[in-house]
């Protein structure tokens, strides 16, 4: 009896151990209204998720569930309604921070029912030199212009360029943009470099915060 009492209580002490990593469920809502959820930048640099709603108009509050289980609250009210449609902005980090990346929840309530719900799930930004244009007279590149695009489906950032051309000394820009994603910026860098009569091979990194998020290399001819 003993022997049995002493397995039936390290049972229950496993048990309770495991309920501590027992995930609770996602709270379940109607779906009163259509949501739209498209991430952003607010004045080029301020990381946001828009929240678009469709339905009929009312005083509804909008939470923001973010990775780090941070709730934002923000209300709507139906003269913020236009032919049924409004929309709140939610920063998601401070100008030229990235995101925190994982899921976001987006739930209405009208009242304390939740009336519709929504989630997306942030990865990060993935920049992309998908052209560069040579401006080249002679043996002698003037200057080279770039199309950075975010590929990722959070916002990226960009802010010093370093070339590198043969054996050439290595020269830097500094610009800033931010990037939304599926959007190409256009770079124009002015650094002079001598081109080999043969040909050189150019190499260009793209940085942010000292981190390398962008790069290409080519061979570049003089004409």
């Amino acid at each position: 009896m003993k022997q049995y009492l002493v397995l039936l209580m390290i049972g229950v002490a496993m048990f309770l151990a495991g309920c501590e990593d027992v995930i609770e469920p996602e709270e379940q809502t109607e779906q009163l209204y259509e949501l739209t959820l498209t991430v952003m930048l607010v004045d080029k640099f301020i990381p946001a998720i828009k929240v678009e709603l469709s339905g009929e108009p009312k005083d509804l509050n909008i939470e923001l569930k973010a990775p780090d289980d941070n709730v934002t609250t923000k209300r709507i009210y139906s003269d913020n309604f236009t032919q049924n449609s409004g929309e709140v902005v939610f920063y998601i980090s401070e100008a030229g921070v990235l995101p925190l990346e994982g899921k976001y929840r987006v739930i209405v309530r009208d009242g304390g029912r939740g009336v519709a719900s929504e989630s997306l799930t942030l990865n990060g930004p993935d920049l992309v030199i998908t052209e560069a244009e040579f401006n080249i007279t002679g043996t002698t590149l003037h200057n080279v212009i770039i199309g950075i695009e975010n590929k990722g489906n959070t916002p990226g950032f960009a802010q010093e360029a370093i070339i590198k051309v043969g054996d050439e000394p290595v020269r830097g820009w500094l610009f800033y943009n931010g990037i939304e994603p599926g959007e190409i910026v256009e770079i124009n860098i002015p650094r002079t470099f001598n081109i080999a009569e043969d040909g050189s091979h150019i190499n260009i990194w793209i940085y942010y915060k000292q981190k390398l998020v962008a790069s290409y290399e080519t061979d570049i001819y003089p004409e």
